[in-house]
């Protein structure tokens, strides 16, 4: 059947709205998974000292990243025993769906801090989520369609951890890959049926890491007492290296370059790199000079960059040689908060919401702007999609600032 003129206009238009792009951010810390923009046409001199203000909406309590693909922003959100995924107008934030279900507060743990924990997945035009208790949904990013949904802890056996599965779901082939279990678990991305799993007792809170080691896929999982390494494929698992810090925390996401994994840990736990090139895990370096609670280190051009210590008890921000582990540079304020790295530069947004661009360099810490454009607590890492700049604070404020030149 040949289509009009029109509809292969429309039909055109649907895969260009749903195809991610280069700066496009489409999943938690970005296109590439690691925390770095490749764009480099925005601008931290912001006339009047603050960046010009897209919109400011509230999305609900909690944690979660948001993700965009063209015009299109995902995220979620919590109150009042139901969790909120929402879709809105990149540019404007005017809402396009929204869906909410059934699903836990807070953890295990009281007194807790309420609100969703896991940044939301885009692939294929589908997006995967999955709430603090193991309930897990792909639904249709256009219209908030539910496509299938899950729950691990009965299907899969995967006991909650103490405050709530926080890992972000990823797409691998035909498979979701999410740390649930001791090392990990595997959905068909398709139904939601499980494919692969471990034994079912508590998880870490990091999202798994897929790399390549001789042209074969790994994923490794940041487990509640391990890291371990395994075939995503299968499940198999290839190596385990003990990791027991205080409280099972284990959030911070492991970096991977050049057959090398980094890891690290807060509660004065410390930080590692390990060879894993033969499938095998032989730990290189380890020190204490980066212990990372929940707010992820960046590796940019050989240097690690990123907080030492947890939201109480901080040492600031840090630079620290990837090959060696030694310290290059130590900055005591601000003294925590999340970053990611654009075009040479540091975007980084504290603890207190106070947004602050700096070179990304080793040979020193030097800023270039700050303001402070959202208030409140925000423990969540900054989002640069297509020149606009994204904050969130825990409180659900989400606020779109433009960065384009």
């Amino acid at each position: 059947m040949i289509l009009p003129a029109r509809n292969w206009l429309v039909l055109a238009l649907m895969l260009v709205t749903f195809s991610a792009r280069a700066d496009d951010w489409p999943v938690y810390r970005g296109p590439a998974r690691n925390g770095i923009s490749a764009e480099t046409n925005w601008t931290h001199e912001w006339p009047g000292g603050t960046p010009k203000e897209l919109f400011k909406v509230n999305v609900k309590p909690g944690f979660s990243c948001p993700i965009i693909v063209k015009d299109r922003l995902w995220t979620m959100g919590h109150r009042n025993g139901k969790d909120t995924v929402v879709c809105l107008d990149a540019l404007t934030g005017k809402p396009v769906w929204s869906y909410d279900y059934d699903a836990l507060s807070i953890g295990t743990a009281k007194p807790d801090y309420e609100g969703t924990r896991a940044t939301p997945t885009f692939a294929d035009g589908r997006i995967y989520t999955i709430s603090r208790d193991g309930k897990v949904f792909c639904f249709d990013g256009a219209n908030g369609n539910v496509m299938w949904s899950a729950d691990v802890t009965k299907e899969a056996g995967a006991a909650i951890p103490t405050w709530g599965f926080a890992s972000s779901p990823i797409v691998y082939g035909d498979l979701l890959l999410l740390n649930a279990g001791a090392a990990g678990l595997a959905l068909d991305k398709k139904s939601g049926a499980v494919k692969w799993k471990s034994a079912g007792t508590v998880s870490g809170y990091a999202t798994p890491l897929i790399y390549e080691i001789g042209g074969k896929k790994r994923v490794a999982i940041f487990g509640a007492e391990s890291i371990n390494g395994l075939e995503p494929d299968t499940g198999k698992l290839l190596y385990s290296v003990p990791w027991k810090t205080p409280n099972k925390i284990n959030s911070a996401e492991l970096i991977y370059q050049d057959g090398k994994l980094f890891g690290s840990s807060a509660y004065n736990f410390g930080c590692a790199v390990m060879d894993v090139s033969n499938d095998h895990a032989k730990i290189i370096w380890s020190n204490k000079e980066l212990k990372c609670h929940f707010n992820s280190s960046v590796l940019y051009k050989g240097h690690l960059y990123g907080f030492d210590g947890n939201n109480i008890l901080s040492q600031g921000l840090k630079c620290v040689d990837f090959a060696t582990g030694k310290l290059l540079w130590n900055q005591e304020k601000p003294t925590w908060g999340n970053l990611i790295i654009a075009g040479d530069r540091l975007i980084l947004l504290s603890q207190s919401s106070d947004l602050i661009i700096a070179k990304a360099s080793p040979e020193k810490y030097e800023e270039l702007a700050q303001c402070h454009p959202i208030g409140g607590t925000s423990w969540i890492s900054p989002v640069l999609a297509n020149g606009v700049l994204y904050l969130r604070n825990t409180r659900g404020e989400l606020v779109a600032l433009d960065l384009r030149k």
